[in-house]
């Protein structure tokens, strides 16, 4: 099972439906980046353009939504 299916799988149930998830990924090609927005992750970030501090960065505004 991928990160998208457990995305998936959080989202149709009602306990983990509003579980905030943000995607770090390696892959990002336009169809995973839009799967993932589709299945309701917060967030899709790129492993090599997202630094420690810009993901601690976004923890609070994440946390909001």
């Amino acid at each position: 099972m991928d990160g998208l299916e457990v995305l998936r799988k959080l989202r149709a149930q009602e306990k983990t439906r509003n579980i905030p998830v943000i995607i770090l990924s390696n892959y990002d090609e336009e169809d995973l980046v839009a799967r993932g927005l589709r299945l309701g992750a917060h967030e899709y970030l790129i492993k090599a353009r997202t630094t420690p501090s810009s993901l601690s960065e976004g923890i609070e505004d994440w946390l909001k939504e």
